[in-house]
Parts: C-alpha cells; structure tokens; sequence
C-alpha cells in the first residue's frame, strides 16, 4: 500500500485492484444487490456485521461472491496497519456498507449546509450508535463519477487548518484512521452516480473468565 501523508500526522493508505472484469464483476454485484435493498433516507445500504476471533478469521471469513472477497483484501490491509500500531488483540470486528453519493440531488444530509460539505468521521458515528471502536475504515471505489471539474467528487480530508481534496480511481482501496474527518465532494454534473463499498474495522482484546471446571 502507498502512504499518502497530507500533513504531519494525516495519513491514507491507498492501492489499486488493476483488473477491469473484477471492477466490471463488482459492479454489477453491487448493482443487483443495491435493486432489491430496502429503501435507505440516505443511500447507505448495511453489507454485513460481524466479529471473530482472531485466530479463526481466515477460516471463518466466509466468501460467497466478489464484494466479499473485496472486503477480505480490505481487511487484511486494515489488519497489517493494525500490526505496524503494534496493538494487541483477539478480536476483529467489522461493519460494512455499499453507499450512493447520487449525481443529482444526493440524499447525504452532509451535502445541504448552506451548499457546503461537513465532514464527519468514524470513530463518532460508532460511539454515536454505542458500536465497536474503529481503528480504521475503508473504502473501495466500485464507480466514480465523470465530468469533473475542480474539486468535483473528490475525497475531502480535514486536516487541523485546511482541508485537502483526493481524487480517487475505479479499483482504489483507501484505508484511513477512524477519526479522520472526510466527505465524498458531490458532483453534480456528473452521469454517474458515486458508489463504493465500505466498511470499519476495529479490534480488541478480551479477557476470557477463568473457568471453573
């Protein structure tokens, strides 16, 4: 993975799945799934939640289809900073997500403050809704929008005095600490809508009480 540092101590991490028909695959996995999910207020569609210990990730990681096997990679790449943070644990949680940034008119109430964008960040969100801390989040990007100019659908990262705009392609991985302040930029002439598969990782460690037998 490329380290892209901003600014001292504002760090992504970024790489790239270089394969068209795997892109073309996850597209339209994520297609299909996105025509029979329930209504969301803000186009973001749960993918799954889970948790497993440590040493029974690999086994237990279940692939059933190409965004699976996506959020593996993403995962394990979550997984290797985790390792260079020289953090303990025994336990990997994972909370993950398809989210829409529309062309038009898109739904994220972060793009309705007077025309500008509020950033947000992860570890917020979570302790917001009494979920798991995330060490890092994730982002793949499944498709981008076009016709761009300026800062148009580019990454916003907030930064501790300014803020500095990413462009990100189709087949890029992102991974970020979870209390990086972002937004996706809207893109309103755009032909296509923004949509990525994300997702949070955080892990822990859990004392076992000692047995009685």
């Amino acid at each position: 993975m490329e380290k892209i540092e901003f600014e001292e101590g504002l760090v992504i991490h970024q790489t790239n799945i270089k394969s068209p028909d795997f892109q073309d695959k996850i597209l339209k996995e994520s297609k299909s799934l996105l025509k029979i999910a329930p209504p969301s207020q803000h186009d973001n569609y749960p993918y799954s939640a889970d948790s497993w210990n440590s040493l029974d990730f690999e086994s237990k990681y279940i692939i059933s289809n190409n965004i699976d096997r996506i959020i593996k990679i993403c995962i394990l790449g979550c997984l290797k900073l985790i390792e260079l943070d020289d953090i303990s644990f025994n336990k990997i949680n994972l909370h993950s997500w398809i989210n829409v940034v529309k062309a038009t008119k898109p739904k994220q109430t972060t793009f309705n403050k007077d025309g500008s964008v509020v950033l947000h960040n992860h570890i917020d969100i979570q302790n917001n809704i009494g979920s798991f801390y995330p060490n890092y989040t994730f982002v793949y990007y499944t498709q981008m929008p076009d016709n761009l100019s300026d800062n148009d659908g580019k990454l916003i990262i907030g930064g501790k005095d300014k803020q500095y705009y990413y462009l990100p392609e189709i087949g890029d991985i992102v991974i970020m600490g979870g209390g990086i302040p972002h937004s996706p930029n809207h893109a309103l002439k755009s032909t296509k809508d923004r949509i990525v598969i994300a997702g949070n990782v955080g892990v822990e460690y859990v004392k076992h009480k000692p047995s009685l037998i």
